[in-house]
């Protein structure tokens, strides 16, 4: 996969049936950090963008306000207002950038009822008990692609 512009990556990640990542705390931040350091050393994109005119960001994936942000010191900064949209650094802190530059990035997909949750003992077949079961979770699956 190669270095896409921040349309084109969150196109790739529709495309998978995902979104560009969505940070929502420091724990994930790490994650990602630590995710990309095992294959790349270079800046990604994630799923934050300028929403409008006036300098706020949005999540691409949820339209939801940032409840965490690690932006670098001074940024956003929205340099001749061509900065709306939004990577990682090596060492985990935000930068806005424009969006037409080329950079590695985060997809994220929901995976919804795709794990076993333990046989229920009451005699009835591991595909009936499967199927009558609720999925109590969704699970995140992020991968950088580069």
């Amino acid at each position: 996969m190669n270095p896409a512009s921040w349309t084109s990556a969150q196109t790739s990640c529709i495309n998978g049936g995902g979104n560009l990542a969505e940070i929502t705390s420091a724990v994930e931040n790490s994650f990602l950090v630590h995710l990309r350091d095992n294959y790349s050393d270079k800046n990604a994109w994630i799923g934050l963008r300028k929403a409008n005119n006036k300098g706020t960001y949005t999540w691409v994936s949820s339209g939801n306000d940032p409840i965490f942000t690690f932006w670098a010191s001074g940024q956003p900064n929205l340099a001749a207002s061509l900065e709306g949209c939004v990577e990682i650094w090596w060492a985990g802190k935000w930068n806005d950038l424009q969006c037409e530059t080329k950079r590695p990035y985060f997809c994220e997909r929901s995976v919804i009822g795709a794990y076993r949750l333990p046989i229920n003992r009451t005699g009835k077949s591991e595909e009936e008990t499967i199927s009558q079961r609720p999925v109590k979770k969704d699970i995140t699956v992020i991968f950088l692609l580069f």
